[in-house]
Parts: structure tokens; sequence; C-alpha cells
């Protein structure tokens, strides 16, 4: 699952990018003017995509959760995700480095538990 236009937005503008592969890769989705595009394309090669240019430039990359995670383990950010099947919704306990708790985020999606922690990180990184 992907995170919403608007979410991947405002990661955008807290300066979120793709912590390994290349900036652009083939299994990419973005949206643009409205619309969603796959970029397509042949796997792990970096000279050919279907997508135009002017949507690689000037959509918004739409990360999945797998981009969010590789995100954290990057950073070597240490977090335990709970199910909860009774209630369906996802708890994400947040570790500094050193393994000290740090703070927990709750939400019906995996993908929105991941966003919110991330939105909180790369904001307090920012003042």
């Amino acid at each position: 699952m992907y995170l919403s236009e608007s979410d991947a937005q405002i990661l955008k503008d807290l300066g979120f990018e793709r912590p390994y592969f290349e900036k652009v890769e083939p299994f990419d989705v973005y949206s643009y003017k409205g619309e969603h595009y796959s970029v397509g394309g042949k796997m792990h090669t970096r000279d050919k995509f279907l997508l135009s240019e002017e949507i690689l430039e000037n959509g918004i990359w739409i990360p999945n959760a797998y981009d969010l995670l590789q995100w954290f383990e990057k950073r070597e950010l240490n977090l335990v995700i709970n199910l909860n099947h009774k209630n369906l919704n996802y708890k994400v306990d947040f570790y500094h480095e050193d393994g000290e708790f740090w703070f927990k985020i709750k939400n019906t999606t995996l993908e929105g538990a991941l966003f919110k922690g991330l939105e909180k990180i790369l904001s307090e990184q920012k003042r």
C-alpha cells in the first residue's frame, strides 16, 4: 500500500528522500495533476523509464510502507510494529539508536502509523 498524496507532499516538504536505490525506480508511483502513474520500465536499470520526464520532475513521489521502513533502517532507528486484530489498528513504538523508548503512534493502517512517526521525526529535526 502507498501513502496518500497529501501525506507524500508533507514528507516531501519536510525533505524526505528515498534512503536506498536511485532517485527514481521502475516500481515507483507518482501523482501528477490529480492522476496516479507507475514509472514502469525494465527493473534494475536507470536509463529508460516509461513515464515522461515532466511527471518525474514535477509529480509527487508516493512512497509505500517498504520505502518508509527503509528510511528507519538506514538511520538505525528501532521500531516495533503491533497489529491489534480486535481493534483493527497498528501501534508502532519508536526507539532511539541506543534502544531507549522514544514515542508511539497508533493508526488504522501501517502506512499511516509509519508516516506519522516519520513526520514527527523530520519535524523535530527541522526545529
